[in-house]
């Protein structure tokens, strides 16, 4: 097993991120982090939101438009890990 120790990996627009945790640990942020990034389709969420303004969806309404709904669809299944700070 690997010791707990601070790890960098590469986000997609060229930032990096600070992870403290095993070789498993980042794997498994890295493997979450690109499923979800997968999962968010642009060309859909594009569609949603205009639907929704299309229908007039503003406000509180907003909440339960289309839009709304398939974020909240895609970060219920793809979750993010914690991270964890050194202590």
């Amino acid at each position: 097993m690997f010791d707990a120790r601070t790890h960098y990996i590469a986000t997609s627009d060229g930032d990096h991120i600070e992870i403290y945790g095993t070789i498993r640990d980042v794997e498994q942020h890295q493997t979450a982090r690109l499923n979800r990034q997968a999962a968010y389709n642009i060309g859909r969420q594009l569609n949603y939101l205009y639907d929704d303004v299309e229908a007039g969806l503003f406000g509180e309404a907003a909440r339960t438009g289309r839009f709304a709904t398939y974020l909240k669809t895609v970060k219920d299944q793809w979750p993010l890990p914690e991270i964890t700070t050194p202590p």
